[in-house]
């Protein structure tokens, strides 16, 4: 049964300053697709969101119909705009989720649907990697992605063994955001972000890898060469009067989702963290590309190229979201009554009302999955965090940010824009105006600390306590 798509939230326009709009940001996530609109200067003055188009068919199939993600990211750039008759925006820049791609035919066309990272299809088919003659480890070594998660090489191996046909007749792969840069400009363009997502790309030097592809049977040239995220292109004059843009608009590619809600959230430290609690949680810190070695990574690790390529993002990844969503469906709980249970739950303490246990069980453990990791990369630094930055859907929830505090014992830092992959996709784009430098941009877009959450030494060995006598038992 397929979802449809529907404004969950009303455009909130600003009241000062609307002579200057410039920019619109789209990010694009597992399932959702939220829009942002600023100023010139980098003031934010409108908002928007909309539902992720998602087909669900049987057995654990999740699809993406790019298509009608297309319209859908059309109708929220000309509300964002204010209509047709609105021409002052000239610029649009993308955060595009990792994991999907689609087959075209030559014209754009696409052959197949894409696989969201909920399909089974997407990751954990060990037996693909062994037809192809892939060795995970050496997978591992090349990327620095997680063989067993979701991918685009996950999703093109299933098309080989049960798709040939479709792939025959393939002659360009594409994201959701370059099959919408391709229909606005006329250019096919992936960004090293995106690119090192794939697991196709050989991280260290930052290309395609010849060895990966000869395996998996792909084409080079299907994919396009990976570019900056601040490159832009002009946009098709049809497509710029159907978006109601100003004349001489341009389309800037931007990055993958990861990378800008962590430029987004602002707190570019070495000693503090982010942690992005999505419909996936990952707790994410950067490092310059010369310090990669992809044969230390921890188990749980992933590294990426960053908006910037001489740059590593480096993270962990939970289906902490995803598993109160599953947890909320087998137990038919509408979404307010799952967040009644969350602001119910007991940071303090393991012990609790048996109706919201459950809930507060799988918080803890996730929570307690990134105390491991975090174990690991103090001990590969050296030195403690200073604190981590929350940011996505999860943010909003007090009491599970409490726990989470607790369970890490460190303290907590939410900054004033909680959905920050736009402000990440901005400050790519107003280095592409010229607007501001690399060590500037986060400057132009500002996302404040507004709440800051401190664990509670009590409640803290409480909870380790209890971890501790529930493995020994």
């Amino acid at each position: 049964m397929g979802s449809s798509a529907s404004f969950s939230k009303e455009v909130r326009h600003g009241l000062d300053d609307q002579k200057a709009m410039s920019m619109i940001a789209i990010d694009m996530g597992s399932t959702r697709i939220k829009g942002m609109l600023t100023s010139a200067c980098g003031a934010p003055l409108a908002a928007a969101e909309t539902a992720m188009p998602i087909f669900f068919g049987a057995r654990g199939v999740v699809e993406i119909p790019f298509p009608k993600a297309h319209r859908q990211v059309d109708d929220l750039i000309r509300k964002l705009a204010g209509g047709s008759g609105d021409d002052r925006v000239d610029t649009l820049v993308f955060s595009c989720l990792g994991t999907v791609a689609i087959p075209t035919d030559n014209d754009g066309k696409p052959l197949a649907n894409g696989m969201s990272p909920l399909d089974f299809r997407s990751g954990g088919n060990p037996e693909l990697f062994e037809d192809a003659g892939l060795d995970p480890s050496r997978i591992r070594l090349l990327t620095g992605q997680k063989p067993s998660c979701p991918s685009f090489l996950h999703q093109w191996l299933w098309m080989r063994r049960h798709q040939p046909l479709v792939l025959a007749k393939t002659s360009h792969l594409m994201s959701l955001r370059s099959f919408l840069v391709w229909h606005y400009t006329g250019e096919i363009a992936e960004d090293f972000s995106w690119a090192s997502r794939t697991m196709l790309m050989e991280l260290r030097r930052g290309a395609w890898s010849d060895e990966i592809l000869g395996s998996a049977g792909m084409d080079p040239s299907l994919l396009p060469l990976p570019v900056s995220a601040n490159e832009s292109f002009p946009l098709r004059e049809p497509a710029r009067q159907r978006l109601g843009l100003a004349p001489g608009a341009r389309v800037v590619l931007g990055g993958m989702d990861n990378c800008c809600a962590y430029a987004g959230a602002g707190m570019a430290r070495p000693d503090i963290l982010v942690n992005l609690a999505g419909t996936y949680e990952h707790l994410m810190d950067l490092s310059p590309l010369a310090n990669l070695d992809t044969q230390r990574l921890a188990n749980d690790a992933f590294a990426f190229r960053y908006l910037w390529p001489d740059q590593i993002l480096t993270l962990c990844r939970l289906e902490t979201g995803h598993g109160l969503n599953h947890l909320a469906k087998t137990r038919g709980l509408s979404p307010k009554v799952l967040n009644t249970l969350l602001a119910q739950i007991d940071p303090a303490s393991p012990t609790g009302d048996e109706s919201t246990k459950v809930v507060q069980d799988l918080l803890a453990d996730a929570a307690f999955r990134l105390r491991s990791y975090l174990d690991d990369w103090e001990t590969s630094h050296g030195f403690p965090t200073a604190g981590i930055v929350v940011v996505g859907g999860g943010a909003e929830h007090r009491r599970a940010l409490e726990l989470k505090a607790n369970i890490l014992g460190c303290k907590l830092l939410v900054p004033r824009e909680k959905e920050c992959g736009c402000l990440g996709a901005l400050q790519v784009a107003a280095t592409a105006r010229g607007a501001a430098s690399r060590k500037t941009a986060a400057d132009y877009f500002p996302n404040p600390i507004v709440d800051t959450i401190v664990p509670d030494a009590v409640a803290t060995d409480r909870w380790h306590d209890w971890k501790w006598s529930s493995n020994d038992n």
